[in-house]
């Protein structure tokens, strides 16, 4: 090349290679698993002096059997131009490094520094990389717009080649994944280019496709509109927007102002932190608030209460919780200020009086409200975040796990802002705290009074399996921890002095598992729900309304099931129900226009469309069936899977439970057994029984399970309590030929499993996922799943890059390093860093962690026993699953640290000598064992669900897992 082609004149026009910028920016984001596919990469706009810049471009790369040095094969990569001022530029990638060409005179020694930038438009990260004249490459981030670039220098691998000066740079994958991001699939990124001594010129703005070649084997599935609804008729009312043009984000309480048609809210900044107090008019069009207590004051307020003479005192009490670092936790109380009661209803900041405060560290409580006594009843949780660790809940000599009632018009004998009530239920009782009106409560939250009949109604969160509503008593006892609800749950615990009253109101985590109290309403908008207590759930969105007559429930119903996370409720200046959204603000209920119609949801599974035959079992095309490293136990049924996400839609990754799907997506899971050909004949066929459907709708999962015919030609729709059949069965091991009972579960006991904890699919995570493709007919490919998946680009948010910092921030954390050797762990660990056959999992599958088939022999048996222990077990045994015991039987938790090695069993030891969970070396004496060789009513059988048939190959892997561990030396 001449000096003539690498320098225009000063002042002309520049014209950038916009091939070769396209060229490098496209190396990043390969998807491609064959040669010659992968990003496409199109030009969205460019200036109107770059009528020589080609229209699009696709990079392709050759992938290298060899993960070393060898530079690709130029001839085979159209992805060079020439760069003014810089030459002739190539550039590639394999599944180690990026390959950069650049080619200039021979005679040629020097260059000017080259700057590249490339810009995320949606995002703000940007990428700007400077080519020294030695061929030395610097990159340098700005992971937002307002952040400070960061950079480094790599040393870089050059060679010269034939008469040209043309420099090979080979930049390792390793160097690159400290420093991310990457571009994804539909992000637009703008270009700068120019000498580094040069303002850089913008020339032009790429978005990056899926080349079509990659997707040319991808499912297009829509969901069967029929599928998205339920098989019950459609429930009276669904939520609207109360103020659709006003901005309240994470609202947690609401109430309305005495007078002055106005409403008090509570808001966060995110979904947990302290909040503001704001104000606005009670008006459909509102569109501003006032901020009366900023989020500054770092209090978290869970509950607003007017003094019932605030007309002339002018006092309203919150309810919240905040830090106190000189005590060294945080304290839940209340605080009284002082709100005009006269227009312009000044509030008074200054005018805060702390009333009473107690240390609490989760399950807080804090919510407030006054009785028809004149008194303050005040809610205080158990003050843990775990399950009463502090053993708080029976415990009277604290202000925690209860409902407290105060006196705050009248001081106390040693000058505290309040008095107890003489007729406190306990105020006789010595060692008590006398402001207790009620005990035995984990996390009460919401409380409120019926207005006519003074009836005091308190909302509790469960821990485990079961949420409650409290229609709470004078001096009564609900038992947390002993019981959650009316279930045992550490019963060995010391109880109170009171006997137990058990939950007016209990769901199970199927149903509800964060309830919120409620109110009673009296509004005009539905007569029909006048004196019920409303109240919904936080998690599932569902409401209901009870009615009690002071003695009992006589009336119980599901009102609608909304996609709301519901922190509160509240009454506007009408008197009508406000629900506070924690993801959209202010809603209320109306009448649902689909009342009344009759369900059009499939009864028949060839109604689903899931099915393209089904005698021949043969599924929609557009489902994607997969196969899971390690299957859960279902009493030797044969299992296939598929799942299908609408067209369109993306995944959530996580790396540790199971994905988030998008609305509308639907999983299938159909389960066969060897049903004996005739009587006692040993003579066996294949015979599908049960197929079960989980779809995803307002962000919440429901589950439907269809039994099979015996002709096989169709599945009907079992009822929502399930039911049960029993097969003659062939054991395939054994030749023997038995009945078995065979559960077809309830649409509640399937969300048991499928449970929160798990993030509801259990089968679809990095852990069950990340094998080869196998076919329908058992033929093992050469694709990961994983792979394939990200291929077609319905994965969403994998960032690998953070995960590893992540990981890599928390090991050196662990291991006290720091500087030089935690830098030199990080590159340790950074060495299998590079895409490889996941592409944009900068940690390839094969690298990542994954279980095995507990019954596979040749596996490690300490990994066998604990796939089996994660698939079998961890969806309820880990922390808020739903086991109450402190085990922690996910994979990831190591062994050391899983809470089973001769610990001594939370509940029953089944007389076993000497029990623990696992006595290491003594299979006689472990619990855990126990359990899963267990089946039968009061055996304590575990898995409690989905089972009736013993695991021997299971119990036997177990057992010898146990027998192979080091025992304690004696006196230990």
């Amino acid at each position: 090349m001449s000096q003539r082609s690498r320098f225009r004149p000063t002042g002309g026009p520049r014209r950038w290679g916009v091939v070769g910028v396209l060229a490098l920016l496209g190396l990043s984001v390969w998807f491609g698993v064959r040669d010659e596919a992968g990003f496409r990469v199109v030009v969205a706009s460019q200036p109107d002096d770059h009528r020589d810049v080609v229209p699009s471009f696709v990079m392709t790369a050759q992938w290298l059997k060899d993960e070393g040095a060898t530079p690709p094969d130029w001839s085979r990569i159209d992805s060079s131009a020439t760069i003014a001022g810089l030459g002739r530029l190539q550039a590639a990638w394999d599944q180690a490094a990026w390959w950069l060409a650049l080619e200039d005179d021979a005679d040629q020694q020097t260059r000017a520094v080259w700057s590249l930038t490339l810009r995320a438009k949606e995002s703000g990260p940007s990428l700007r990389l400077t080519i020294g004249p030695d061929g030395s490459l610097s990159t340098f981030l700005r992971p937002s717009a307002e952040a400070a670039e960061t950079a480094e220098t790599f040393p870089t691998t050059v060679t010269v080649q034939t008469t040209l000066n043309r420099r090979v740079i080979r930049l390792p994958w390793t160097h690159l994944a400290r420093l991310g991001p990457r571009p994804v699939a539909g992000s637009l990124w703008e270009i700068e280019t120019g000498p580094a001594s040069s303002p850089a010129v913008r020339v032009g703005s790429i978005r990056f496709e899926i080349d079509p070649a990659a997707l040319a084997d991808r499912p297009r599935f829509q969901p069967p509109p029929r599928l998205l609804g339920t098989p019950e008729p459609p429930l009276p009312y669904i939520s609207e927007p109360a103020y659709p043009n006003l901005k309240l984000i994470f609202p947690i309480a609401v109430t309305r102002q005495p007078a002055g048609g106005l409403i008090l809210a509570t808001t966060e900044e995110g979904p947990y932190g302290p909040t503001a107090l704001v104000r606005f008019r009670d008006d459909p069009d509102v569109a501003e608030f006032e901020t009366l207590l900023p989020r500054s004051l770092g209090e978290t307020v869970y509950g607003i209460a007017f003094h019932p003479n605030w007309a002339v005192n002018g006092f309203v009490y919150l309810g919240g919780n905040l830090p106190r670092p000189e005590q060294n936790t945080n304290v839940t109380r209340v605080v009284r200020y002082r709100l005009d009661p006269t227009p312009p209803y000044a509030f008074h900041p200054d005018s805060a009086l702390e009333i009473i405060a107690w240390p609490s560290n989760g399950h807080n409580g804090g919510d407030l409200a006054f009785g028809p006594d004149g008194f303050l009843y005040v809610t205080s949780g158990d003050g843990t975040s775990d399950s009463d660790t502090n053993l708080r809940g029976q415990d009277l000599t604290h202000l925690t796990a209860k409902v407290l009632r105060i006196d705050v018009d009248r001081p106390g004998p040693d000058g505290q802002p309040y008095s107890i009530p003489p007729d406190n239920p306990f105020v006789h009782r010595p060692g008590v705290r006398p402001e207790t009106w009620a005990y035995g409560l984990r996390n009460p939250w919401r409380l409120s009074f019926d207005p006519k009949t003074g009836h005091l109604w308190v909302g509790n969160n469960g821990q485990d399996l079961y949420e409650q509503i409290y229609f709470v008593r004078k001096g009564e006892n609900y038992g947390w921890s002993l019981v959650e609800g009316s279930h045992r749950f550490y019963p060995e615990r010391t109880q109170g002095p009171d006997p137990i009253t058990g939950p007016t109101l209990e769901h199970p985590h199927s149903e509800a598992r964060s309830l919120t109290g409620g109110l009673v309403y009296y509004g005009d908008a539905f007569p029909d729900l006048r004196g019920f207590y409303i109240y919904g759930d936080y998690s599932t969105g569902r409401i209901w309304a009870a009615k009690h007559d002071g003695t009992r429930v006589v009336e119980h119903r599901e009102l609608a099931d909304t996609p709301l996370q519901i922190t509160g409720f509240g009454l506007d200046s009408r008197g009508e129900l406000l629900i506070a959204d924690h993801l959209t603000g202010l809603q209320r209920l109306v009448p649902n226009p689909h009342r009344g119609r009759n369900s059009e949801f499939p009864t028949r599974l060839s109604e689903t469309g899931l099915f393209e035959s089904l005698p021949d079992h043969r599924l929609n095309p557009h489902l994607i069936e997969y196969t899971v490293n390690s299957p859960l136990w279902s009493d030797n049924a044969e299992k296939r899977r598929a799942f299908g996400i609408p067209d369109g839609q993306r995944i959530v990754h996580t790396s540790r439970n199971g994905w988030n799907l998008p609305d509308g997506s639907i999983t299938v899971k159909s389960f066969a057994l060897q049903i004996a050909e005739d009587g006692d004949s040993t003579e066996a066929r294949r015979q599908w029984i049960e197929t079960r459907v989980m779809v995803k709708t307002q962000n919440e999962w429901s589950a439907y399970t269809y039994a099979w015919n015996d002709a096989q030609t169709e599945a009907f729709l079992v009822d929502k309590a399930g039911t049960e059949r029993v097969y003659r069965v062939v054991d395939a091991e054994t030749g023997r030929v038995f009945n078995q009972t065979w559960h077809y579960p309830s649409r509640v006991e399937c969300m048991v499993c499928h449970s929160r904890a798990a993030n509801f699919v259990l089968g679809l995570c990095d852990l069950q996922f990340n094998r080869p493709i196998v076919d329908s007919n058992g033929v093992v490919g050469t694709e990961n799943q994983m792979a394939r998946l990200e291929r077609w680009g319905l994965f969403e948010g994998i960032n690998s890059h953070d995960e590893l910092h992540k990981a890599i921030q928390a090991e050196t954390r662990s291991l006290g390093l720091e500087g030089a050797a935690a830098t030199a762990r990080l590159d340790a660990l950074l060495a299998s860093a590079h895409p490889g056959d996941g592409r944009g999992f900068l940690l390839r599958p094969h690298h990542r962690t994954k279980l095995v088939d507990p019954y596979d022999s040749t596996a490690d048996l300490e990994t066998r026993a604990r796939s089996y222990l994660h698939t079998n077990c961890a969806v309820c045994h880990v922390e808020a699953g739903g086991g109450n015991a402190r085990m922690q039987l996910d994979f990831p938790t190591p062994t050391a640290q899983a809470r089973i090695l001769d610990e001594v069993p939370s509940h029953h030891t089944f007389n076993l000598p000497d029990a623990r969970l696992i006595a290491p070396g003594h299979p006689e004496r472990s619990v855990l064992l126990h359990r899963v060789a267990s089946r039968g009513e009061n055996s304590g059988a575990m898995p409690p669900l989905a089972s009736s048939l013993v695991d021997r190959r299971a119990v036997e892997l177990l057992r010898t897992w146990i027998v192979s561990m080091e025992r304690p030396a004696a006196g230990e």
